[in-house]
C-alpha cells in the first residue's frame, strides 16, 4: 500500500490540472488523501531523525561556514515546526 500512495498522489496532482472536477471525483480524491495521510505522516516521522542527524553532522563539521550554519539552523527550525504541526494535525484528525 505504501508504494501505491505516491503514485496515487501524483495521479491526483495530474488530474487537478488537467481534468474538470466533479463531485464523485472530488469525493474519490478526498478518500485517497484521507487514506494516505497516516502513511505520509509515518514516512515523515521516519525521515525526520535521519534529516536531523544529517544536519547535526554538518553543523559539527569544522569546515561548515557561518552562512551555512545559519541556513542549517533555519532549516532545522522549519523542520521542527512542520513536524510539530503535522503531529498536531494527525492527533486532531484522530480525535474526530
Amino acid at each position: 500500500m505504501e508504494q501505491i500512495i505516491p503514485a496515487a498522489i501524483n495521479l491526483i496532482s495530474g488530474l487537478l490540472t488537467s481534468t474538470k472536477l466533479t463531485t464523485p471525483l472530488i469525493e474519490g480524491i478526498i478518500s485517497v488523501v484521507s487514506a494516505a495521510t497516516p502513511v505520509i505522516i509515518k514516512e515523515y516521522k521516519d525521515l525526520k531523525p535521519i534529516v536531523s542527524n544529517i544536519i547535526a553532522v554538518i553543523k559539527a563539521d569544522p569546515s561548515t561556514q557561518l552562512d551555512q550554519l545559519k541556513a542549517l539552523e533555519q532549516y532545522e527550525i522549519q523542520l521542527d515546526a512542520e513536524f510539530d504541526e503535522a503531529a498536531a494535525a494527525a492527533q486532531a484528525e484522530d480525535a474526530e
